[in-house]
């Protein structure tokens, strides 16, 4: 597609044996109602369910809005010895021509048709806000509920900094609409992470930025058993998030953030650790306990408990027997 009028908008859409989803994903964008051009980027990771296919059809039916671009399973990145769909989305975030970029994954869709138009006019308004997002609905595990019901996921009460999503704040991302020229050079941890909108959004924000949000649902966030992260266990979440905590050490490294950032990590190594002695496992074991064992005091351990601690992870059958020995 060239029809010679630079987008405004790009709107991303990664997708991937999504065939159930792909379209109605597409038309929910199509629908747009905008004062400015939006194009449509759709990135198609050689699906085996039909959602190729379906995304041909309408790439066809809509040259002067859809670019597709079509992978190849071959060329899938791994992370952490799994297949992710991080390739596809790195291309189609250097294929993007707007001014700013929107965020899809094929498996949900918007539920209002000025979504666009609203979230570009908030982003435009304020120099120093580099992303919007707003609230959405969420189905398929569960009754239909809203994002940030209080009980999943806080509503933001202003400006998102820094310093508020690496202390948790939750952002969905099928909602958000970022400004292009502060997401150059991507930082090298997305290639590592598995949760790449972590990275992409604390990258955003690391300059001084902020997020802005709308208090409206404009988005429905599908979870469903074939969906990359929403619906995977327990356990598999929180290594992602500890992998994710690792990695954002690495980009901010600076004193300064440590305040912040150590109580999120503490918090998600707790979980892990305690998840871990209830499943036996022993690698996630042994892992929290090297993230909590040099600062033992502040998660509530003394000394007798760092060691105890350490035998539950490296030596268990031994930690039994003590315990038994000693009766505690």
């Amino acid at each position: 597609m060239d029809t010679g009028i630079s987008p405004k908008v790009s709107v991303v859409v990664p997708t991937y044996q999504h065939a159930a989803f792909i379209e109605k994903c597409i038309d929910s964008i199509l629908a747009q109602r905008t004062t400015f051009p939006v194009e449509i980027l759709i990135g198609e990771d050689e699906s085996s369910d039909g959602t190729r296919e379906i995304c041909e059809r309408l790439a066809e039916k809509h040259p002067d809005r859809i670019r597709l671009f079509l992978g190849a399973r071959k060329d899938v990145l791994y992370i952490d010895g799994q297949p992710t769909g991080r390739r596809n989305l790195l291309n189609l975030l250097k294929e993007a021509r707007g001014v700013h970029i929107a965020l899809c994954e094929g498996d949900d869709h918007w539920v209002d048709d000025h979504k666009l138009q609203k979230q570009v006019e908030t982003l435009e308004a304020d120099d120093t806000c580099v992303g919007c997002f707003t609230d959405a609905w969420v189905e398929g595990n569960g009754p239909r509920r809203i994002f940030f019901d209080g009980e999943h996921a806080k509503r933001p009460d202003g400006p998102v900094r820094l310093e508020e999503f690496i202390r948790g704040q939750s952002i969905p991302v099928c909602t958000m609409v970022l400004r292009a020229d502060s997401l150059y050079p991507l930082p090298d941890q997305l290639f590592r992470s598995p949760g790449g909108d972590t990275i992409i959004f604390a990258h955003l924000l690391r300059n001084g930025g902020h997020f802005l949000y709308l208090d409206e649902p404009t988005a429905l966030r599908l979870e469903h058993p074939g969906g990359i992260f929403s619906m995977r266990g327990e356990m598999h979440q929180l290594k992602a998030r500890l992998r994710n905590t690792e990695l954002l050490g690495e980009m901010f490294a600076a004193k300064d953030i440590e305040p912040v950032f150590w109580p999120r990590r503490r918090d998600l190594l707790l979980q892990g650790w305690s998840l871990s002695l209830r499943t036996g496992d022993r690698v996630m074991a042994k892992r929290c306990w090297k993230g909590l064992a040099p600062r033992y005091r502040s998660v509530g351990w003394n000394l007798t408990t760092t060691v105890r601690n350490y035998l539950k992870a490296w030596h268990p059958g031994l930690e039994r027997l003590l315990a038994k020995a000693t009766g505690r």
